[in-house]
């Protein structure tokens, strides 16, 4: 019951869990790969998982409007983002990170007209552009005056469960749950044979979903600031004062 076990032990696993022969090399092996690898695609865009967030920076110049998104993460790691869950994206300006906003419309460029290259300082606003090859561009706006650094903050793609050809491998290994993968599978495989085990299993697999998903609280803290009737969520700065 853990993350990184590989694609031979998770088709085990799901096989363990749905009655089915455990002998390798069966003709369901194949479809079981392909239903793994749909499943933990399935669930890494249902839920950010803390132990996939990741960031990414891409140096801004002067002058720059569209973009290409960054396929190595800040620790040298070739990894994309996924782009099915919320990404932070901040701009390192005068010493500070600064948080851009999404989206770019007609008021935007009323101010600053990027068509006619007007620029100016922070970038403020940014915007996905889905083109025709793999890559995702994306553009700023304002365009900026001084070179910048953009930071994106988010959750990382899976690692990949095929070869080089694009053939699953079995040595390869999972980035999610193994139970929690191997216990939907089932679930999918029993349902297909209206085995009165289905929804034991879609029980059980809904049960360790919601168990992860009470890992690791994000959740921010709240003070009480004097005889206020409300929280108010206030950052705290440690400030070292010497002697």
């Amino acid at each position: 019951m853990a993350k990184g076990n590989t694609l031979a032990l998770v088709t085990t696993m799901v096989k363990n869990h749905s009655g089915r022969h455990l002998t390798v090399g069966t003709s369901d092996d194949t479809r079981i790969h392909e239903l793994i690898e749909e499943k933990q695609m399935w669930l890494a865009s249902s839920w950010d998982w803390q132990h996939l967030k990741d960031s990414w920076e891409v140096a801004l110049a002067a002058g720059d409007r569209l973009k290409t998104e960054p396929a190595t993460d800040v620790y040298t790691q070739t990894i994309g983002i996924n782009w099915d869950r919320p990404v932070l994206v901040e701009t390192l300006y005068n010493g500070a990170y600064l948080t851009v906003d999404y989206g770019i419309g007609t008021n935007e460029y009323n101010l600053y007209n990027s068509a006619s290259s007007e620029a100016a300082d922070p970038v403020q606003r940014w915007q996905l552009y889905q083109t025709v090859t793999p890559a995702t561009k994306y553009e700023v706006w304002p365009i900026p005056q001084t070179a910048q650094t953009l930071r994106f903050t988010g959750q990382r793609m899976l690692a990949t469960l095929r070869n080089g050809s694009g053939v699953l491998t079995t040595t390869l290994k999972l980035d999610l749950d193994d139970q929690l993968v191997a216990l939907y599978v089932a679930s999918e495989l029993l349902m297909r044979e209206n085995s009165k085990d289905a929804a034991a299993k879609l029980a059980l697999a809904q049960e360790r979903f919601h168990a992860l998903r009470a890992g690791p609280s994000t959740e921010k803290r709240t003070f009480r600031l004097g005889s206020c009737d409300r929280d108010i969520v206030r950052p705290i700065k440690i400030v070292t004062i010497a002697s």
